[in-house]
């Protein structure tokens, strides 16, 4: 602030002087030079503290422009954003409960941008901090998406270590998150009759609820195609009644909600029952 009042009082004087050289004796706009100073030097410690006090990152307001961001396809932008308040959070700029939603929220970003590994190693991080109380309500989430990357990188064997993750969270403090990402873990390593017993724990009327629903149906529908060979299908039929029953479901848990993400399991559901169906 010094060097700027430094380069600014001679533009300041000078500005003074044009307006009153004309009128004013040497002496006089000598005196007046001097007063202009001495109001500069006074405003000075005022300007310094008005632009001291106000604050230079909002990590709050940044948090929710990098997730408005995320929902309008700006995942890069958001990425940008997501790494600035996790930096202030180090500096203790930021609260740890805006903290974890960073943390969280870039490894969905970094799934959109297609960086699979800085995606898990966000996602690991959230899960890693479960025992923490900002991070709990993000442990399950993450480790859902735990079980997608692994999938999406084609990964398969690191898969018992993803349900090894999620099975200790549970024994930690079980969530109808973590049963969810439990169950999916399980239906991902087509281990079919655990991911049942799993997903069918959930009856509530939550979106994980829901889901679980849905993943049943997918559990069921694998199960019943193992059962009957693809050369005695000509002959015998897989039984899709249990998955015509998950999926089914999972259509009525979404008939009580207008959110989008329900509506979106629904429709799934829905094209599903049809494909057996048919």
């Amino acid at each position: 602030m010094r060097s700027a009042w430094r380069r600014t009082t001679p533009l300041l004087l000078g500005l003074f002087l044009s307006r009153t050289a004309a009128a004013l004796s040497g002496d006089d706009a000598i005196e007046q030079a001097n007063q202009a100073l001495q109001e500069v030097g006074t405003q000075a410690p005022r300007i310094k503290a008005t632009t001291s006090a106000a604050p230079l990152h909002k990590p709050a307001t940044m948090l929710a422009a990098a997730d408005l961001h995320l929902r309008t396809g700006q995942a890069p932008e958001a990425i940008l954003v997501l790494n600035k308040i996790i930096e202030l959070a180090r500096q203790g700029k930021a609260t740890r409960s805006v903290e974890a939603e960073a943390d969280y929220l870039l490894g969905d970003a970094y799934v959109t941008t297609g960086e699979l590994y800085s995606a898990r190693r966000q996602f690991e991080r959230v899960t890693d901090r479960a025992g923490e109380a900002p991070y709990t309500p993000f442990a399950g989430r993450a480790a859902s998406r735990l079980v997608d990357v692994a999938l999406l990188l084609e990964r398969r064997e690191t898969l018992p270590d993803v349900l090894a993750r999620v099975e200790r969270l549970t024994a930690v403090g079980s969530t109808e998150a973590l049963v969810y990402a439990r169950a999916k873990a399980l239906l991902a390593l087509e281990r079919y009759d655990d991911a049942l017993a799993a997903g069918t724990s959930l009856q509530s009327a939550s979106i994980e609820s829901q889901r679980a629903a849905y993943l049943c149906g997918v559990a069921a529908m694998r199960k019943a195609e193992r059962e009957v060979p693809e050369a005695a299908r000509a002959t015998q039929k897989p039984d899709y009644s249990a998955a015509l029953e998950a999926f089914k479901r999972s259509v009525r848990a979404a008939s009580g909600h207008r959110a989008d993400a329900h509506a979106e399991i629904g429709e799934l559901s829905l094209l599903a029952i049809a494909r057996l169906e048919f």
